[in-house]
């Protein structure tokens, strides 16, 4: 997977976590439309403890969905190996629903 660190599509750059991606994340979580199926956080600590201990302490196969700079969501996979499958996750702003940045991130 480390080959696949930083992953480019036509309009999306799929990219490892920073911590200063932290802002976004819980903005994500802020709004009542993500939050019902995303992850919440208190404050900005915890979404910074967040990404520490999961997109950043395990991050094989996990990136941050950007364009033009701008931090749209996330994506990850999961390789199943016992069933032979890989199951791929995602969250996005919901600003950016429904324009196949979920789509287009799966894809690459």
């Amino acid at each position: 997977m480390a080959q696949y660190s930083r992953l480019e599509t036509v309009r999306l750059t799929l990219r490892p976590f920073l911590l200063s991606d932290a802002e976004a994340l819980l903005e994500n979580g802020r709004d009542p439309r993500a939050n019902q199926w995303s992850l919440r956080f208190a404050d900005l600590s915890a979404a910074e403890a967040n990404i520490r201990r999961y997109w950043l302490g395990q991050p094989a196969g996990k990136w941050v969905i950007e364009q033009d700079g701008v931090f749209l969501g996330a994506v990850e996979c999961h390789l199943h190996q016992d069933i032979e499958a890989v199951e791929i996750g995602y969250l996005l702003l919901p600003k950016y629903w429904g324009q196949g940045v979920a789509t287009e991130a799966a894809r690459a």
